[in-house]
């Protein structure tokens, strides 16, 4: 006889959500690595953004053969990635969910490995990978994502989060997730993308478990709706040092919109979660609306800031290259106005 556990995990459902548009020069390679799948999902779920291209007609085709449950919808206006990736997920009928871009390539054994995390731990509720990065034509550019965004995962082994604080290391097409997940964190905030608003509710639900293993191919290409990524701390200096102005701009930017959306979850009911409870968010919270009053403000208070970069940073690398870029925005910024 099968027990309560067992039978779950016999009948746990997989579905894929895909999001398109103008992807024709790679979507049916991307669409034969999930054909060619280990174990395939139950169900693919395309949502193709009012492509101009022959997108749909060669995701039609490359489709053929599934005798899974296919949903392909077609908008009939275009209404950007973070929305058609919620239309794409909401349509999902699957117990977990992989997301998935229209450039990338799986490797055979993605979703059996990512099922396998799963079904070894009834608390995890988000599970994600490492991934190669790639160029256009699939050459090697560097071995691990995770080593470009400096991520490693044997905090979240332990279940310390905090690092989503500072920055989202869920890359979506990398991560599977249960779909209560997904209702838990609606409505989407504006300012959040998926992935990492995601990530950050995923906490409230249970586990969140890294695979240090790259079971995908990420095309850097200008093509990806996320454009492409600085893969060596020689790229990085140079894409600060070509145009500073603007990547303090864009720096700057990115606190007030992280700003934006942690007013939002703070607001959410996530108290009673032991997980968000280790979460150092108020400390974190207070200190980014302080580094963002200064900016603004071009206070020097942010000099006696800088301890407290040290202590909530996970990383004291990260601390100092934070505070030193603060100080160049407090600089170049007009402040508001952005």
């Amino acid at each position: 006889m099968i027990d309560s556990k067992a039978r779950s995990m016999v009948l746990m459902k997989i579905s894929v959500a895909l999001c398109t548009y103008n992807g024709v020069k790679y979507i049916e390679e991307q669409l034969n690595s999930i054909l060619e799948q280990t174990k395939l999902p139950d169900e693919i779920v395309v949502c193709d953004d009012c492509s101009t291209d022959n997108t749909v007609p060669v995701i039609r085709r490359a489709l053929e053969s599934y005798t899974g449950k296919l949903l392909l919808v077609t908008n009939p206006q275009n209404i950007g990635y973070k929305k058609n990736f919620a239309q794409s997920i909401s349509l999902c009928s699957g117990d977990i969910v992989f997301l998935s871009d229209q450039d990338d390539v799986w490797a055979k054994n993605k979703i059996a490995v990512v099922n396998s995390a799963f079904q070894n731990n009834q608390r995890a509720v988000l599970v994600f990978h490492d991934a190669i990065l790639v160029d256009k034509q699939l050459k090697l550019l560097y071995k691990s994502f995770w080593q470009t965004l400096e991520f490693e995962p044997r905090k979240f082994l332990c279940h310390d989060y905090n690092i989503l604080l500072e920055k989202n290391v869920v890359q979506g097409s990398a991560c599977a997730f249960r779909k209560k997940v997904f209702y838990k964190a609606l409505p989407f905030p504006i300012e959040a993308i998926h992935d990492e608003w995601l990530a950050l509710t995923a906490v409230a639900e249970g586990e969140i478990v890294p695979i240090a293993q790259p079971l995908m191919k990420y095309r850097q290409s200008s093509d990806n709706a996320l454009g492409g990524l600085p893969i060596s701390f020689i790229d990085k200096i140079k894409s600060w040092t070509t145009n500073i102005k603007n990547a303090v701009d864009y720096h700057f930017g990115e606190l007030l919109r992280r700003a934006a959306f942690y007013d939002v979850y703070s607001k959410k009911n996530y108290n009673d979660s032991e997980l968000v409870k280790k979460l150092d968010f108020l400390s974190y919270d207070n200190f980014l609306k302080k580094r963002v009053f200064c900016i603004e403000n071009r206070d020097s208070y942010i000099i006696m800031l800088f301890p407290t970069y040290l202590r909530l940073y996970i990383y004291k690398r990260n601390a100092i290259k934070m505070f030193l870029r603060d100080l160049l925005a407090m600089y170049f910024c007009k402040g508001k106005t952005l």
